[in-house]
């Protein structure tokens, strides 16, 4: 038994918290005090230390004690034949210890008892008398002894120590991440989530295809498109190991991992691309980041390299090499962002094809007919087309672009091969796209002007913040990929597209003489007219235009054509054009 005068030698908090583990260990503890004895082992290291020495003691005394039983089974039916009264308040050594190494000696037998480790104890004759203790059955040692090390390791992981739970054998697993919202995953293996719907640390999210939002525990949101391979080391990092994830985690802190280096959030919304082939790209959607690749070293493995900072438009590529900034900044529309978005209900055309996601409100994107190229390009003047389509590069809702025209018979109007015949025209063109506010301009003589053009019609000022316009001077054509606008917003459908156009010169304008200029729209979905006006001018203001989408449709084309005798002053815009989106 232990001495009085030791026991009292202990400091208040440990007498406190033996009398508590005591009381667990012997299955006569409250709810009340269970509580105590959690919030102690999880905010005091040297009670966590003695309540893992005791929970190994207590566990290593029920193997012993099952061991005895399972030599001489007539100890069952012995000690489930008597009682004893419990003392009122007893140490761990007096309930358990003593009894225990007591009743070894009582064995007739005691030669083959298999025990953790050798034990003396004394002889002497058995009085018949057993101790019930010893039938406390080896599921209470295993869950006390793994509520033990899960005190003991909880707090190193950041667990909180205001949770509370009902009792020792409810507490749930500590998940990282929960599953909140879907569209049409195809999981593999068992990257699907195990613990009804959620990840714990260590666990991996594999996607062969589709889309999964997750919710953070520390309130962030996480967006994975598949195939995607993402791993969650803790609640505050993850490692990407291929796939496109957005993370939205506010006040900052998460860290995410990648083949070639990492990204550390600094407060913000942000997206990471890492190819099969393990090169990563990191674009900043809201406030900043810092990227940094992996330095490998054979004397100290690998380690951080220099870090980049990142604000809100940017992107970069990280290789094993550098950081290198991307001229063309950040590309919403590379990336889902979100899997709800009830407050979406049209999206700028204007902004998809200036790499947006319909709603960024981006602009001054020009899109070349001749090359295919999109981007911030220099003003061109008069060139001739060339009978070809040119897909598009960098931006997936830009599916291509040509100059239209219908000498040499039907012409490809997108990527799948679908055709469409023009009315002759001059096969040439002024200018590239432009997605504006302003459009800039260049003249003859190669002078670049911000107001090369009017941007009025009917009226309305649609450079101004509130209006958006697509400039397609004739002869110009673009075509949007309407799957790859549907892959923004899984949620939502397409419905219809609307605008209004028309010609915005003015008669008498600085240095031209007084003309209407005539030109002609076409509105193809998929090689097919939806819409034509022929031979409008100037002096027809904004024309509206409203053609319905259906679920089936997948590219839409936007063409401008000149009357077939001259280009001059085509000055054809699409202002405010929008796709309308509802719920599925």
């Amino acid at each position: 038994m232990e001495d009085d005068s030791k026991s009292s030698d202990l400091a208040p908090k440990l007498r406190a918290a033996i009398e508590l583990i005591s009381a667990l260990c012997d299955e006569r503890i409250s709810g009340d005090q269970f509580h105590v004895l959690e919030s102690l082992v999880c905010t005091d290291a040297e009670i966590r230390a003695l309540y893992v020495e005791m929970m190994h003691l207590h566990a290593g005394l029920h193997y012993f004690a099952s061991a005895m039983c399972a030599i001489d089974p007539r100890l069952l039916q012995n000690l489930a034949a008597e009682s004893f009264d419990e003392p009122a308040s007893v140490g761990m050594g007096e309930t358990m210890v003593m009894p225990a190494m007591t009743e070894a000696a009582q064995l007739d037998e005691p030669d083959e008892l298999p025990q953790p480790a050798p034990a003396r104890v004394s002889e002497h004759k058995s009085d018949g008398k057993k101790n019930p203790l010893l039938i406390k059955g080896g599921i209470a040692a295993i869950l006390t002894i793994g509520l033990g090390l899960l005190a003991y390791f909880l707090p190193l992981l950041g667990a909180p120590s205001e949770n509370k739970y009902g009792s020792p054998i409810t507490r749930p697993p500590w998940y990282v991440a929960t599953l909140s919202l879907t569209a049409q995953p195809i999981w593999s293996g068992s990257g699907m989530p195990q613990h009804s719907g959620s990840y714990v640390a260590g666990e991996s999210l594999v996607l062969k295809s589709g889309v999964v939002q997750l919710e953070l525990r520390h309130n962030g949101r996480l967006v994975v498109e598949g195939p995607a391979d993402v791993r969650f080391i803790n609640d505050a990092e993850l490692r990407v190991n291929q796939g496109r994830v957005v993370a939205t985690f506010p006040g900052g802190g998460l860290v995410v991992q990648c083949p070639t280096g990492k990204v550390t959030d600094l407060g913000t919304q942000f997206g990471v691309a890492v190819s099969p082939d393990g090169g990563t790209e990191v674009e900043v959607f809201e406030g900043r980041v810092s990227a940094s690749r992996t330095v490998s070293s054979t004397a100290s493995g690998t380690r951080p390299g220099k870090d980049l900072i990142l604000t809100v438009g940017q992107a970069a590529t990280i290789s094993d090499r550098a950081v290198t900034p991307s001229p063309e900044g950040a590309v919403p529309q590379r990336f889902i962002c979100n899997l709800q978005n009830v407050q979406v209900s049209s999206l700028d055309v204007a902004d998809l094809i200036s790499g947006g996601d319909g709603t960024t409100h981006r602009q001054h994107i020009a899109v070349d007919a001749l090359s295919g190229n999109v981007g911030s390009l220099t003003p061109v003047t008069r060139r001739n087309g060339d009978h070809i389509y040119h897909r598009a590069h960098g931006f997936p809702v830009v599916d291509g672009a040509f100059i239209p025209d219908g000498a040499k018979g039907p012409m490809f109007v997108d990527s799948a091969g679908d055709k469409f015949q023009f009315p002759v025209t001059t096969n040439a063109s002024v200018n590239y796209i432009w997605t504006g506010g302003t459009i800039p301009w260049s003249d003859d003589a190669g002078v670049i002007s911000e107001s090369g053009i009017s941007h009025v019609l009917s009226g309305v000022d649609y450079s101004s913040k509130e209006h958006s316009i697509v400039c397609t001077h004739c002869n110009n054509a673009v075509t949007l990929d309407l799957d790859a606008v549907r892959r923004l917003y899984p949620d939502r459908v397409i419905t219809r597209f609307r605008c209004n156009f028309g010609n915005s010169f003015i008669n008498g304008w600085p240095g031209s003489l007084r003309i209407n200029p005539v030109a002609c729209v076409f509105l193809l979905v998929d090689g097919v007219s939806r819409y034509e006006k022929h031979s409008f001018t100037n002096q027809d203001g904004a024309i509206p235009v409203d053609v319905p989408i259906r679920g089936t449709d997948r590219f839409i084309t936007m063409a401008a054509t000149d009357d077939g005798k001259d280009i001059d002053r085509d000055w054809v815009l699409w202002t405010d054009a929008k796709f309308d989106v509802a719920p599925k």
